[in-house]
């Protein structure tokens, strides 16, 4: 079958959490897309291909960053805001399941954008190595081993 549309197949986790349960609607990861191809070419009206790829990713790696891996809890009150309060937006995913379809998205997301970036820069070796810490700073947190871990306790709730 068609590889895509495995990656974009629901999984047997039923996401109850207000905050991350739009992550499941089918057409999300198409508007993703559009939306990030929509900003690249208003970047691109400014700018030629290559600053344009690398302003898009690094505009998504930290916006990304700050409220996927940093910001806690959820916007709405109530009682999920007292069972997330200490969870990032990623660990509140799918009740803490890894490989499921919504966190595939957000992974594969950082990492198209680094290799147009790479592809459209050449061999702009400071291009190179800001793109990479930047997609390094999304994904690294991603990672199943640092799930709940803050490291040297930065951003720990007392």
């Amino acid at each position: 079958g068609n590889s895509f549309c495995t990656l974009l197949e629901m999984a047997d986790v039923i996401d109850v959490n207000p905050n991350t349960s739009w992550l499941h609607q089918p057409a999300l990861p198409y508007a993703y897309a559009v939306l990030l191809g929509a900003f690249w070419m208003l970047f691109h009206i400014f700018f030629d291909s290559a600053f344009s790829s690398t302003v898009l990713l690094q505009t998504h790696a930290y916006a990304t960053f700050i409220f996927v891996h940093w910001i806690k809890g959820a916007p709405e009150g109530g009682l999920i805001q007292e069972q997330v309060a200490h969870m990032t937006f990623w660990e509140q995913i799918d009740d803490g399941y890894f490989g499921t379809p919504a966190r595939r998205i957000l992974i594969l997301a950082p990492i198209v954008l680094y290799f147009v970036a790479v592809y459209t820069n050449g061999a702009d070796m400071f291009a190179l190595v800001m793109n990479t810490a930047a997609t390094l700073l999304v994904l690294v947190p991603k990672h199943e081993g640092l799930f709940g871990v803050r490291l040297f306790g930065v951003n720990k709730l007392d």
